[in-house]
């Protein structure tokens, strides 16, 4: 085929583009590895960028192409459409940078750049769960029944048993295992934008009743305990709740320790929740068994599942409730939080702590609501 040069017609030049993309795309090429089944893609995309009419099916169609190319081949097509001269000058360098930008956004906007942002954002601890066959994406949080969650999501994949026997508690198995697993390695490989959310959280005011609790019954070292609540007394003395709330106002809610973290997941930004469950209003259980059954997944017996049970009675061994006056006030110590007696969570969640709170969380609130419920739902009890 004769090379079009500059002294030929535009139209010539615009049909000789064209005629490479066919016969690039009609017999095998030893090069780029093509055969005469691209040949289709080869030529919509060039076409698409000659007529400046780039559409999201488009961008689909050449989602194989590198981003370079995809780049390069439109600051091209520009100046072919604009009739201008291609040479190496200080017009093309900047037209092509400009194109190159455009397009960049562009791409970005249709669906590249969300694939790369969720897979980034995918890694934010918690690290959401991944059932690659039901096509679905578990999110949970540290007190909002997450262990009875993560025991129920590892029973579903066939992992229940073997992470019962690496360690009783399922986030030994989830943290030192699942996420460095090949099954894992390869769910996130997935294209996951049309994965549905199943969403399960707990009430803003019930969790930091709850966090504050596990703060006190933690392993945590008593020097980090003082750093923590400004008191080098704090391990010895006890901490009340209004002085847990002092620490939370202090810390950056979005990095602090998981316990304490704003329930709302990055993810949920690009992804919509398709399944919330409301630990504190609605029966863990139940709704499991509705998502199971909306997804196409073996309904699970709760009552069968052993693990969590045996997990509820070894947690609430001690459980005595503590009568105070002022238990927003009171300085709780760790023997309370682990052994009791421990006053109940409607007796720390005063309205001064509820209005610190709603401050501190707000962004669960405005994504989730709120509720006056303060305990679960008969027959369910809330792990994690």
């Amino acid at each position: 085929m004769a090379c079009i040069g500059r002294g030929q017609p535009w139209s010539k030049r615009r049909e000789h583009c064209v005629q490479i993309g066919e016969t690039a795309g009609s017999s095998p090429n030893r090069r780029s590895g093509c055969s005469k089944g691209g040949s289709t893609k080869r030529r919509t995309w060039l076409q698409a960028f000659q007529n400046n009419d780039i559409t999201h099916d488009d961008l689909e169609v050449i989602r194989g192409l590198p981003v370079l190319v995809l780049q390069l081949a439109t600051g091209l097509a520009t100046l072919f459409r604009e009739r201008r001269l291609i040479t190496m000058d200080s017009g093309f360098s900047s037209t092509l940078a400009n194109t190159c930008r455009s397009v960049t956004e562009t791409v970005r906007l249709a669906g590249w750049g969300k694939r790369r942002k969720i897979k980034q954002l995918m890694r934010i601890g918690p690290p959401p769960l991944i059932h690659p066959g039901a096509r679905a994406i578990v999110v949970f949080s540290p007190k909002s029944a997450c262990t009875s969650v993560v025991i129920w999501f590892l029973h579903q994949i066939g992992h229940a048993q073997r992470a019962r026997e690496h360690h009783h508690w399922p986030h030994r198995y989830r943290i030192d295992l699942y996420y460095a697993s090949e099954h894992y390695r390869d769910a996130c490989r997935l294209d996951l934008t049309d994965f549905r959310v199943v969403r399960v959280m707990r009430d803003s005011f019930d969790r930091a009743a709850s966090s504050f609790r596990h703060l006190l019954r933690s392993r945590l070292p008593d020097e980090t305990l003082a750093e923590l609540l400004g008191r080098s007394d704090a391990a010895e003395t006890g901490v009340s709740f209004c002085e847990f709330l002092d620490m939370l106002e202090r810390i950056d809610l979005t990095t602090c320790d998981e316990h304490h973290r704003i329930q709302r997941h990055p993810i949920e930004d690009l992804l919509p929740v398709t399944h919330l469950i409301n630990v504190s209003t609605e029966d863990l259980f139940v709704r499991l068994n509705q998502v199971e059954a909306d997804l196409g997944l073996p309904i699970t017996d709760f009552d069968e599942l052993e693990w969590i049970h045996s997990l509820d009675r070894r947690r609430n061994r001690f459980d005595g409730k503590l009568n105070t006056a002022d238990a927003y006030n009171v300085r709780l110590t760790r023997t309370n939080a682990r052994r009791g007696p421990w006053p109940p969570y409607r007796a720390l969640l005063t309205a001064p702590a509820r209005e610190r709170i709603a401050r501190l969380y707000a962004v669960d609130i405005a994504a989730y609501g709120q509720s006056s419920a303060m305990a679960p739902a008969p027959g369910r009890s809330i792990r994690g």
